[in-house]
């Protein structure tokens, strides 16, 4: 018969156990099954048979073979694991494999049976063909997966089981069908879910990386810059020089006419005392409103020019602005006919 033609049909056979054991030793069993359990433990010779370890590894692998009888295959599953952890013999990776076929585990059954090949040294005539051919019919039945995580380090799953971390050394080898592939790292997961057929060859993205935190672009260079204050037109300090000079020169024009008018009274033989301290004093009201008019007028002027034309020697930062600017001081005198005006600017 064939490899898995009769999948549930079991053959165990004892036969008398060998020197190795004590009186005897596990040997080959009848192959006639197609799923034959005569690749049972062939234990060293340097194990008794009432070794506690041999005792347990047995114990296992029975437990494992009624399992599978009823039809218990997770059960049988890690029985045999167990089993093989103990004592790790290469014939119980066939009886792995067989029950991993039960179990549609296609991809799992097809590892299984490479390495009992790749580990075997010891096989029944035809095994090995036998087992070749079951690994060449696997092969269609499950599908390469390349995942590639954007950060190392997180662990990635399939179908919420644990296959390694990344970057993965290899890829993963999944059974045909609809397949969940996640990542996890730092508590952030993504996942795909992919439609897998036989013998397609995928490629999976998965991002994890945390998300960079977008900081707000700042253009300091304004905040930095000094600020150049470029002054706009002085208006009202040229409307007040204006309004002085036009007041200085009507008073002035006045005060001729006044100064006409004492001279007159002057020449006049039949002028009284009283008529000239008049004219006289009214004269000389009208000449001081003028010095005054024309010293404001003068000082209004330079202020104005001052505002004009001067630039600042360097720009002003924003606190300058509070200051109030430039510093202007302005001193005027006003003497009998002259006008005296000092400054710092």
């Amino acid at each position: 018969m064939t490899f898995f033609s009769a999948r549930r049909r079991l053959a165990v056979c004892v036969v008398p156990v060998l020197a190795a054991f004590g009186a005897s030793s596990l040997g080959a069993f009848p192959f006639s099954s197609p799923f034959s359990f005569s690749e049972a433990f062939s234990l060293p010779a340097a194990f008794a048979a009432d070794d506690p370890v041999t005792v347990e590894a047995r114990a296992h692998y029975d437990r494992a073979v009624q399992l599978y009888k009823e039809g218990a295959y997770d059960a049988a599953l890690v029985e045999f694991e167990r089993a093989y952890k103990i004592i790790p013999n290469f014939r119980i990776l066939y009886n792995m494999g067989q029950v991993q076929f039960e179990l549609n585990h296609f991809g799992a059954s097809l590892k299984l049976l490479r390495r009992y090949l790749a580990e075997g040294t010891d096989f029944p005539p035809g095994r090995k063909e036998e087992v070749q051919a079951r690994i060449t019919q696997l092969e269609l039945r499950v599908a390469n997966i390349t995942v590639v995580v954007d950060v190392p380090g997180a662990v990635v799953s399939v179908d919420d089981l644990v296959v390694g971390k990344s970057p993965l050394a290899e890829p993963i080898l999944v059974d045909i069908g609809y397949r969940r592939i996640s990542a996890t790292k730092d508590g952030k997961t993504d996942s795909n879910v992919v439609t897998v057929a036989g013998g397609d060859k995928l490629s999976v993205q998965l991002a994890v990386a945390p998300a960079e935190v977008q900081k707000p672009i700042v253009d300091d260079s304004m905040a930095k810059k000094p600020v150049e204050t470029k002054g706009s037109f002085p208006i009202v300090p040229w409307v007040v020089t204006g309004v002085l000079a036009a007041s200085a020169v009507t008073f002035g024009v006045l005060t001729i006419g006044k100064q006409k008018s004492l001279a007159d009274e002057r020449d006049n033989p039949n002028a009284s005392r009283d008529t000239l301290d008049s004219k006289l004093k009214s004269e000389k009201t009208f000449a001081l409103t003028t010095d005054i008019l024309t010293a404001g007028a003068v000082v209004m002027g330079g202020i104005s020019l001052y505002l004009t034309f001067s630039k600042p020697s360097k720009p002003s930062k924003p606190s300058d602005e509070k200051s109030g600017g430039a510093n202007v001081n302005v001193n005027v005198g006003v003497g009998p006919g002259s006008i005296i005006v000092m400054g710092s600017f």
